[in-house]
C-alpha cells in the first residue's frame, strides 16, 4: 500500500471514530459476532478479500436455501480484516437472529470492501473491481453451497444501500429482491436506472428513517417508480405525510404480490442512531420477513395475457411457459379498489371467464386483470396485467383497443410502430427483455422505431409503454 493510500485510510478511520464517539459515546458498539458467522477469504485476481458466511443447518435431501448478500457502509471501509462488522455491523448480524433463521433458514454472506479492490483509497461498490469480485463470489458460492439461484436477495446499508440499487444494472439476472437500507445516494443515478427498466423484474423494500440526513434519496426513487407506472406503497410515512398503513392492509398487499414497498420510520433517535437503527427494526418485522422470503426471480415470459374478450363472459386468455404451473386470476374494479383473487387454475387451461365469477356490471372502464404464475414449489415467478376494456392480443398486428401496430415480426434491423390517436406530448418508451429476464435494450422511442440490429438472434419480450397505454409482445430477432 502506498504512503498516500495509507494516509487516506488513517484520516478516514479517524473521522469515523470521531463521528461515532460524538454520536454514540464510544468509538464502536461492542458487538459479539456469533461463531457460526465464519471468517473466510476469497482470492480475487491475486487480492485476498475477507468475508463472513453463515451456512444454514442441512435440511431435507436436495433442499436449497436463499442467499442474503449484505453490503456494509463507509464506516466499515477502513476496518481491519475480520473487524469490519464492529461499526454498524447490524446490517449483517440482524439476519442471523435465531427467530429469523429458525423460520427462514438462509445463507448470509457479508464481504469486506477495502482498499485492495481499488486504485485509490475510497470508492463505492458500483465500480468495476468490486462488481467483478461480487460476481465471482456469488458464482463461487452457487457452485459450492446449497443455494437456490432463484432466491438471492441483495441488501446493504448506507454506501451499501446505494450499491443495492446500482449493482443489478451490472449483474442482471442474479437477484430476486433488493433491500436498500439508509441509502447514501439516490437520484439522479437510480432514477436513470428506473427509466432503463432495471427494476421491472425485481422486488424492492427500501428502509430508512425520516430524520436520517439521506432520507430524501429514497423518496426520490419511489417518486420516480410511481411516475413510471409502478404501484408503490409506503408503510409509515413519506416525508411530512403520516401514513401508518394498518398491518392488516400490509398483509393484504403482500398476498397480492406487490413488488415495491417504502418504509420510513419516525420514532425518536439521535442522528447516528437514525442512520443505523432502522435496520434492526425492519429485520424484526414478521411482515417484512414474510414478504422477502417469498420473493423468487421473475421470468417476464412466464405468463402473458393475450386477449380479454369483452363479449358476454369477458374471457381472459393467456400464454404460459409451463402448462403444469398454476395461475392466480386477480381483478380490481379501479385504481382505488383492492385486488380480489378470483381463482387459481392450471396454466394449461389458458382461459378464464370473469363472468360469472364477477357480475358483469362490476367490470368498469378502468378495471384491471392480473395473472400471477406459480411454479411447482409454489413460488410466484411471473405476472401479467391488462385493462379489461383495453384488451391485449398476442398476434402480430394492431392491438385491439390500444391502437398500436408492431411490425415486422420476425425483425432483423428495426421494429416499426404504428400508433393511432397519439396524444400531443405523449412520451413512448420501450424495453427489449431477453428470455432470461434481462433488459438488453431500452429507451425512448424515436420516429416510431426500435432498433434491434446487434441483438443476438432469439425470442424477446418487447414492452412498449406511455403513461396511458402499454403493450407487450414476443418478438423474434433474426441474426
Amino acid at each position: 500500500m502506498t504512503e498516500k493510500k495509507l494516509l487516506s485510510l488513517i484520516v478516514l478511520l479517524l473521522f469515523y471514530v470521531k463521528v461515532s464517539i460524538a454520536q454514540t459515546g464510544e468509538p464502536c458498539p461492542p458487538l459479539v459476532i456469533p461463531s457460526e458467522f465464519k471468517n473466510n477469504e476469497f482470492d480475487h485476481n491475486g487480492v485476498t478479500i475477507p468475508y463472513r458466511l453463515l451456512t444454514p443447518e442441512p435440511g431435507t435431501t436436495g433442499q436449497k436455501f436463499p442467499l442474503i448478500l449484505a453490503l456494509h457502509g463507509l464506516e466499515n471501509f477502513a476496518a481491519m480484516p475480520g473487524m469490519f462488522l464492529r461499526c454498524a455491523g447490524y446490517y449483517a448480524l440482524g439476519w442471523l437472529e435465531p427467530s429469523l433463521q429458525d423460520k427462514y433458514p438462509s445463507y448470509v454472506v457479508a464481504p469486506h470492501l477495502h482498499d485492495g479492490l481499488f486504485d485509490r483509497g475510497y470508492s463505492r461498490w458500483g465500480e468495476e473491481k468490486p462488481l467483478d469480485f461480487l460476481k465471482q463470489l456469488i458464482d463461487h458460492l452457487l457452485s459450492t453451497e446449497r443455494i437456490d439461484p432463484n432466491r438471492i436477495y441483495l441488501t446493504g446499508h448506507s454506501m451499501g444501500g446505494i450499491a443495492t440499487f446500482i449493482i443489478p444494472k451490472s449483474l442482471p439476472g442474479y437477484f430476486a429482491a433488493l433491500v436498500p437500507m439508509n441509502t447514501a445516494g439516490g437520484c439522479p443515478e437510480v432514477c436513470l436506472e428506473v427509466d432503463r427498466g432495471v427494476y421491472d423484474n425485481l422486488s424492492i423494500w427500501a428502509v430508512h428513517h425520516r430524520f436520517d440526513a439521506a432520507n430524501s434519496n429514497v423518496r426520490a426513487v419511489f417518486n420516480k417508480l410511481e411516475e413510471s407506472g409502478e404501484e408503490v406503497y409506503s408503510t409509515h410515512s413519506f416525508g411530512d405525510e403520516i401514513i401508518n398503513l394498518p398491518r392488516e392492509r400490509m398483509e393484504e398487499l403482500i398476498d397480492e404480490h406487490q413488488q415495491f414497498f417504502h418504509t420510513e420510520y419516525r420514532y425518536p433517535c439521535t442522528t447516528w442512531r437514525c442512520h443505523t437503527s432502522s435496520k434492526d427494526t425492519i429485520l424484526r418485522d414478521p411482515l417484512f420477513r414474510k414478504w422477502l422470503f417469498r420473493q423468487y426471480k421473475t421470468d417476464p415470459t412466464a405468463v402473458a395475457i393475450t386477449s380479454i374478450d369483452e363479449r358476454d363472459r369477458f374471457t381472459v386468455k393467456w400464454t404460459a411457459k409451463n402448462d403444469a404451473d398454476s395461475v392466480e386470476i386477480w381483478f380490481r374494479a379501479n385504481d382505488e379498489s383492492k385486488w380480489q383473487k378470483l381463482r387459481k387454475v392450471l396454466a394449461g387451461t389458458r382461459a378464464f371467464d370473469l363472468v360469472p365469477a364477477l357480475n358483469r356490471e362490476d367490470i368498469l372502464i378502468n378495471s384491471d386483470v392480473k395473472l400471477v404464475v406459480f411454479n411447482s414449489d409454489n413460488f410466484a415467478y411471473g405476472q401479467s396485467r391488462a385493462k379489461a376494456n383495453k384488451a391485449i392480443t398476442g398476434l402480430p398486428g394492431e392491438r385491439e383497443g390500444l391502437g398500436i401496430q408492431v411490425y415486422p415480426n420476425p425483425a432483423k434491423n428495426k421494429i416499426h410502430l404504428k400508433i393511432k390517436n397519439d396524444k400531443p406530448g405523449e412520451i413512448w418508451r420501450f424495453k427489449m427483455i431477453s428470455a432470461n429476464g434481462s433488459v438488453v435494450k431500452s429507451g425512448k422511442i424515436e420516429e416510431n422505431q426500435v432498433q434491434v440490429a446487434g441483438l443476438l438472434g432469439g425470442i424477446y419480450l418487447l414492452v412498449v409503454q406511455s403513461n396511458t397505454r402499454r403493450l407487450q409482445q414476443r418478438i423474434q430477432v433474426l441474426d
